[in-house]
């Protein structure tokens, strides 16, 4: 038996080992095991060990081989347990050459089971509420439980949130991730317990489920449920009067609902806040089918309220103050919190003032005074069926004869009764004015009343006295509408009071615009203050007018808008003409000026010449479209240009826009094609007017000769040894001569000599210019008319033989003469080297250095020097 214990559902195993312990081999082995049904036991199939091999047929095991003596051959039967208790199993085997033998062996199976049980604690439950479920585990199997644990997930679905658990007295569990494990073994016939607690979130049939299990069980689920009920009420307090005023009642009507889903029992409602906001408690009435008790600001309904149904009754204050007046209202029951109502009324304070402004403080007999009467809302509400009375005039010397409606329109009666037309806001003012004509002299005092629907009447008086009043008119003149800059301008400023009273502390400001700079002013009266462009007038008596003249020069150009303006502390009845203009309009003007600078005031024809023409502006305005005319005159001939500014095209040079004290520059490049005199004109011209055209012109000349015949000279070279003879490894020297026999300067003289391999070169000295031995080149440079230098080479003899040393003069200039600019020696060298003294450098006088003649060279040379030769050279200095 592989299992001593196994469970009902389990699979167990029993290896069969058939062993020959006789002394011969044992062959068509065979094993029987049918004996399994009657046990408990039902058979599933059968292993073959990894090392023998056995068919199974009808019940019967036949071994795929011959067993030897002492030898084993085993196999695995696997049966499913059916049945409880000791389970019995046994098996047959047998061969050809033995008899059967028996086998047997048992395995003990059990019956594991369990209950799991959930029991809820209260069987009715109100949302925000604890609720809690017992949860037992009961072993209902024949075997000792281990690993026993619970699952508790699924009141997430079910309206419930976990919240923990507690152990029971006896038992203890410990909670992981959703689950609880049993710290314990469980018996047979015993039950662990422990309690969960859930906040209820959820309304209606709150259904829980529970999974238990253990290491010899299978799962088994529980569940049990609660109800849940959310229990809620609302309160609403109802203004009946949106609008009151102070002293007046007001009612509000407390209605409360049973918006949940549960009878609420025990509905209060509190209300006494309104001490606080301008109301005043004066008592409650029930409605008709609701009874509520009253008792210390605290009512009771007297009943169950259903869910859906109201209750409501009425509460009256009296107001005692203004604006919007807050109530606030507390509900609650058994089951529900408590829940907030609140409702406003605004309570108003009517009022009104009224005005009688007298226009006219002094009037004569026979002339009308006029009175202004404002009716203004001071009140914190609308005012509704707003009236004047003025019928207080007759016995004041004052006669009626008309109305003139101001902001608002009024209906009058005829009777001194006016009656304002809509309604008068908070704030707002309503006006109109009543003339009357004044019968006598005096003071005349004149009573007006006001009223509203809303307001008690209110009285305004006023009267004529004496108030002084005038009229300050101001004129501007410019004596130019037209000028141009540095111009002076003239600006008359005439004030006149046209009364009827004297005007006080009269001011009349004048501040210039820029670009117009005071230069002079006078006055007829009072003080004028530079700087801030003031003048003092004083007191101006009706019907006087007095002058400011104000000289300015013109700095630049534009729209010139001068304003005066007059002011006086005395009140005026017109104050629209108490500002002037007057404009002149600056014209640009400019000031350009040129000039024109040639570089050669005489030149050889084909020469070039180089002209500058500059372009400056003055000002004090901006040049506009600014252009030069410089056509070529005939004689020369257009190269180049190069401009600071614009572009030079068919004889005009186009500048542009040139500012204030700027300049532009052109240079023209030409090129002389005939001989005299040429003058080349240019012309600045601008689109902008100019103060001068003077200097607008500008030209220069330049004289053109034919060109001189080039320079000319005769070069004569001379080449010599110091002496005819040498000896091999002996120094020497080679000595050349040049002179110039005129009759110009030479340019550029050098001497081509290139030395012989068989001497080397040692050292040079010469009276001008530098040796250069490698290239075989003796530059002179310039040698004047009559002219002579001499260069000495020092080298050491290196063979034998007749050896010849050539040289060659030639210079930029041409020379009219190149027969005798070709010159050589020749030397000849042995090759005993007798000894001799250090040579001492030959002097070149008493050395016959004179042109040889017959040389069978000459005519080679003459053909060579003709390719160095340069005829018609022209050389120019700026």
């Amino acid at each position: 038996t592989v299992e001593n214990v196994t469970y009902v559902g389990n699979i167990t195993h029993f290896v069969i080992v058939v062993t020959n312990t006789g002394d011969c081999n044992l062959t068509g082995v065979y094993v029987v095991d049918d004996d399994y049904n009657h046990t408990g036991l039902q058979y599933v199939g059968y292993e073959n060990s990894t090392e023998h091999k056995w068919n199974y047929t009808d019940g019967k095991w036949f071994y795929d081989g011959i067993l030897e003596p002492g030898k084993s051959a085993n196999f695995t039967v696997n049966f499913t347990v059916i049945g409880t208790g000791v389970l019995v199993n046994n098996v047959t085997a047998g061969s050809n050459e033995s008899n059967e033998t028996n086998g047997t062996n048992n395995t003990t199976a059990y019956a594991p089971n369990m209950t799991v049980q959930k029991i809820t604690v209260e069987n009715v439950t109100y949302v925000g509420n604890i609720t809690h479920f017992v949860i037992v585990v009961t072993n209902t199997g024949d075997c000792n439980l281990t690993g026993v644990y619970v699952v508790d997930d699924d009141y997430n679905h079910t309206g419930l949130q976990y919240v923990g658990y507690e152990n029971s007295t006896e038992h203890k569990w410990n909670y992981t991730d959703g689950k609880w494990f049993y710290d314990g073994i469980l018996e047979p016939g015993k039950s662990a317990n422990f309690t969960v607690n859930f906040t209820v979130i959820g309304t209606g049939v709150l259904v829980n489920n529970v999974t238990a299990g253990s290491n010899e069980s299978n799962e088994t689920n529980g569940t049990n449920n609660t109800t849940a009920y959310a229990p809620n009420m609302t309160v609403q307090k109802i203004s009946v009067d949106k609008v009151v005023f102070v002293g007046n009642n007001t009612s509000f009507i407390i209605v409360v609902t049973n918006t949940g889903d549960c009878n609420l029992t025990g509905v209060y409602v509190v209300d006494d806040d309104y001490n606080r906001t301008g109301l005043q408690y004066v008592g409650y009435e029930n409605s008709t089918d609701y009874k509520w008790n009253y008792t210390g600001g605290k009512w009771f309904y007297d009943g169950v309220l259903e869910p859906g149904d109201s209750a409501n009754f009425t509460v009256n204050f009296t107001v005692i103050g203004t604006g919007v007046l807050v109530n606030n209202v507390t509900a609650g029951s058994n089951e529900s919190n408590e829940t907030n109502g609140t409702n406003n009324t605004t309570a108003y304070a009517p009022n009104m003032t009224v005005q009688k402004v007298t226009l006219d403080k002094e009037v004569y007999v026979g002339n009308t005074a006029r009175f202004t009467i404002v009716v203004e809302n001071t009140g914190d509400c609308v005012l509704d069926k707003v009236y004047v009375v003025d019928t207080d005039y007759d016995h004041s010397g004052l006669a009626y004869r008309k109305y003139e409606n101001g902001s608002r329109n009024w209906n009058y009666d005829g009777n001194g009764n006016w009656t304002l037309i809509g309604a008068l806001a908070v704030g707002e003012k309503a006006n109109f004015t009543v003339w009357f004509e004044v019968l006598t002299n005096g003071t005349f005092v004149n009573n007006v009343s006001a009223g509203s629907n809303l307001t008690n009447e209110t009285n305004g008086t006023n009267n004529t006295t004496g108030i002084p009043i005038c009229d300050l008119g101001i004129v501007k003149i410019v004596n130019a509408t037209n000028c141009n800059i540095g111009d002076l301008v003239e600006w008359n400023i005439t004030i006149m009071n046209h009364g009827p009273s004297a005007a006080s502390n009269v001011i009349v400001k004048d501040v210039l615009p820029n670009g117009l700079e005071l230069v002079d002013y006078k006055v007829d009266v009072g003080i004028f203050t530079k700087g801030i462009n003031e003048w003092s007038v004083g007191t101006l008596e009706k019907g006087t007018p007095v002058s400011l003249i104000l000289v300015t020069k013109v700095l630049i150009d534009g729209t010139f808008v001068n304003i005066a303006t007059v002011n006086t502390t005395t009140p005026e009845s017109d104050y629209t003409n108490n500002e002037a203009n007057n404009t002149t309009v600056a014209d640009p003007i400019c000031d350009l000026v040129i000039s024109k600078i040639v570089n050669a005031s005489k030149v050889y024809k084909g020469d070039l010449v180089k002209w500058t023409i500059k372009v400056t502006n003055n000002g004090p305005s901006t040049a506009l479209n600014v252009k030069v005319r410089d056509v070529l005159p005939d004689g020369l001939k257009f190269v180049s240009y190069k401009a600071s500014q614009g572009k030079y095209q068919n004889g005009v040079w186009t500048i542009g826009k040139l500012t204030k004290s700027s300049s532009a520059t052109l240079t023209l490049i030409t090129k002389t094609t005939k001989v005299g005199n040429i003058t080349n004109f240019a012309s600045a011209s601008t689109d902008t007017p100019e103060s001068n055209y003077s200097n607008n012109e500008a030209n220069n000349t330049t004289e053109v000769i034919n060109e001189p015949l080039p320079p000319s000279c005769d070069l004569v070279i001379y080449k010599s040894a110091d002496k005819t003879k040498y000896h091999v490894n002996e120094v020497m020297h080679w000595i050349i001569k040049v002179v110039n026999n005129g009759p110009d300067g030479a340019k550029g003289v050098y001497v081509k000599d290139a030395l012989p391999v068989s001497t080397k070169f040692i050292k040079y000295s010469a009276s001008k210019g530098s040796f250069d031995a490698a290239k075989g080149v003796w530059k002179i440079g310039d040698l004047d008319y009559g002219e002579e230098v001499t260069l000495i080479i020092t080298c050491r003899v290196l063979s034998t033989g007749s050896i010849t040393n050539e040289a060659v003069v030639n210079s930029s200039t041409v020379d009219t003469n190149v027969s005798n600019n070709y010159d050589n020696a020749t030397i000849i060298v042995k090759a005993d080297n007798p000894p001799v003294p250090n040579p001492i450098e030959p002097k070149t006088n008493g050395i016959d250095l004179s042109l040889k003649t017959g040389n069978p060279l000459l005519l080679v040379l003459l053909a060579f020097l003709s390719i160095f030769t340069v005829i018609g050279i022209k050389y120019r200095e700026e």
